[in-house]
């Protein structure tokens, strides 16, 4: 039955289907993450010896420990799929992470880590904290959320001269709604709490757009 329903979707199909999958893990969450910690930790670390740490201890417990406990989740057949499309199976598993980060920012805040690089964590802890908090009730699309925050840590260090990058969203948001695993209202949601808590952030450490 199953390889029936395959043989009957059309080229079209197919390759909006890869297409939007290639995009959903293209802009994943841990890896977006994990990289724009690894940009501001190169650009702002005076040393090596510096570098090392902030980059270790953020990829532990922003990229490794969420990621890694959703594959467990996944081996052991505790979900459904690696994107945790049932409201449900989210909650734990958010909640790991959001807590996971918040040990990240104490590591790095008690190692002395420079200020761009701890404002950059606590950002993104923030959102997966408040994110984590929305999906004990409601899905939200974390997708969208570390994408918008991503875009705006670009503007606030760099000038707002990148927010042409917001059109990428575009293609994010599509992505996740042709494969079902958001609604529109969703996706959205996670974005309006992105520009929320990322700009509380900033501003609460001093940070301004092109500062």
């Amino acid at each position: 039955m199953n390889g029936e329903k395959k043989s009957q979707r059309g080229p079209r199909t197919r390759v909006l289907d890869g297409t939007a999958f290639f995009i959903s893990a293209a802009f994943s969450p841990y890896l977006l993450s994990v990289l724009f910690v690894l940009l501001i930790s190169f650009l702002y670390a005076e040393s090596l010896k510096q570098f090392l740490p902030w980059i270790l201890i953020s990829l532990f417990f922003i990229g490794i420990i969420p990621a890694g406990y959703i594959f467990w989740l996944l081996e052991n057949k505790k979900v459904s799929d690696i994107h945790l499309s049932r409201h449900q199976e989210r909650k734990i598993p958010f909640l790991v992470g959001a807590s996971s980060a918040l040990i990240g920012v104490l590591l790095l805040y008690f190692l002395g880590a420079a200020k761009p690089i701890l404002t950059v964590v606590l950002a993104y802890a923030a959102n997966a904290v408040l994110i984590c908090i929305i999906t004990w009730y409601w899905k939200i699309s974390i997708h969208s959320a570390f994408f918008t925050a991503s875009v705006l840590i670009v503007m606030l260090f760099f000038g707002p001269k990148f927010w042409p990058l917001f059109f990428l969203w575009i293609p994010l948001a599509w992505a996740r709604v042709h494969r079902k695993k958001h609604t529109p209202e969703q996706i959205l949601a996670g974005a309006v709490v992105a520009i929320l808590v990322t700009m509380m952030v900033f501003y609460f450490l001093g940070y301004k757009i092109g500062s």
